[in-house]
């Protein structure tokens, strides 16, 4: 049994959680004038917001990129340097999928359905090492929205995405 407690005002000092950068900013990638929101945490304390900002900006190009294929505008192979050959080979899946199956049926009025560009509104994103990035994204294509989540690996030279999941 304990001879003493412990001074609860002790307790707050030495247990205090240290806080994690965050950094909150906005991509002026579009031509309305608003820009992508972008909210980029991580759990080692050395991030920057030049970091942050480019995989925001990375992010928001691999969805548009990703949306794109899926709807059958722009080939695969545009992703190829880009992602891993397994979540290329997924993301493949899905887009024949929704093209053979999902398009053709004159009742979809989905966000695959539309013909505006997207747009990324909202990227959340947070760097779980140095190696490793998720971020969850809010993607806009026409009156239509859906989250998109990705995975990213650094390899050493070069950011590579090893999860796309749409809609």
């Amino acid at each position: 049994m304990l001879d003493t407690i412990a001074d609860p005002e002790d307790m707050r000092h030495c247990c205090r959680p240290s806080r994690l950068p965050v950094f909150d900013g906005v991509l002026t990638l579009r031509n309305d004038g608003q820009g992508t929101k972008f909210h980029i945490t991580a759990v080692m304390p050395n991030l920057t917001e030049g970091q942050a900002q480019a995989m925001a900006q990375l992010t928001s190009r691999i969805t548009c990129l990703c949306a794109e294929v899926l709807r059958g505008h722009q080939p695969f192979d545009c992703l190829e340097l880009a992602m891993t050959e397994e979540c290329l080979d997924r993301l493949e899946t899905y887009g024949y999928l929704i093209t053979e199956y999902v398009l053709p049926q004159t009742s979809y009025d989905g966000v695959f359905a539309q013909a505006y560009p997207p747009i990324p509104l909202l990227i959340n994103g947070m760097f779980t090492d140095e190696r490793q990035f998720s971020a969850s994204v809010l993607l806009g294509i026409g009156n239509k929205t859906c989250w998109c989540t990705f995975a990213f690996r650094n390899t050493g030279s070069r950011w590579v995405c090893t999860v796309a999941d749409m809609g």
